[in-house]
Formats: C-alpha cells, structure tokens, sequence
C-alpha cells in the first residue's frame, strides 16, 4: 500500500516531464520501488526481537538449544528471507522484464550477480549490527524506552 501511495504522490509532483534532482518521474517511482524492494530483504529487527526475548525469559530457552544464540538468530532471518523471496520473486520478475521491455535500465548478467552478492553481504552486515545492538539488552533493562 505505501509504495501505491507514494506511486501517486510522485507522479503529482513530478506532473510532465519535469525533473527533480535530475530524475523523470519514471525514474523516481523506480528508484523509489527498488528502495523499498531491497529494505524489504535487508532490513530484519534482530535487535527489538533479541531484546523482548531477554526481557520475556524467551531467551533462556534459545540458551538450552545446541547451537549458538546468534546462529539461531541469524538461521531464524534466513528463513524470513527465504520467505520473502519465494513471495516477491514473481512480482520481481515482471518488474525487471518491465524495465527491460521499457529500456527504463540497462540489465546484464554480470551487473544482477554483483547486485544479488552485494544485497547478501549487505543482510549480513545488517544483521550483524542488529544482533550487536540486541545484545546491549542484556545490560539495558530495556533498549528502545518502550513498555515491554
């Protein structure tokens, strides 16, 4: 829903052929998508989800389990990844055949293995982050100022 939103917002702002920084209006709602496309592979709260589990007692169980607290974690966003990939891969496809068809970007082989080897380093850089962040609410009672 917020990328429709934000699809109409564009396209009354930049109403024409007008240009803002340099960008059409197909550009911005492109630019736009793939933001949100790569955010929704990258971006996994391991920090919120680590706190509450240390504050609920949750995490004393992940403790007794045979692998280790950030492997269960890191196995944990794997899976949701996988999940959101087996649901957005049709709809990425199209999008790319789309641009494609539309000579909207330039496509090739080697650019989709780099960016497909770039968004994996980056969702471990992301949860590696993430999980050092989650790992202060063992010495925090509570991270982010909120009721649990």
């Amino acid at each position: 829903m917020p990328v429709l939103v934000m699809f109409y917002l564009w396209s009354g702002i930049l109403n024409g052929n007008r240009e803002i920084g340099g960008l059409t209006n197909s550009q911005m709602i492109t630019y736009y998508v793939g933001v949100n496309f790569i955010n929704f592979f990258i971006w996994y709260a391991i920090d919120w989800e680590l706190n509450n589990d240390i504050h609920s007692g949750k995490v004393s169980n992940i403790l007794h389990r045979p692998i280790t607290i950030q492997r269960y974690y890191f196995n944990k966003m794997i899976g949701d990844r996988i999940a959101n990939i087996i649901v957005l891969l049709p709809i990425f496809i199209v999008g790319v055949i789309y641009l494609i068809l539309v000579r909207q970007t330039n496509i090739n082989l080697i650019s989709g293995i780099l960016f497909i080897i770039s968004l994996t380093f980056t969702a471990v850089l992301w949860f590696l982050f993430s999980f050092i962040i989650g790992c202060l609410a063992f010495w925090f009672e509570n991270l982010f100022f909120g009721r649990l």
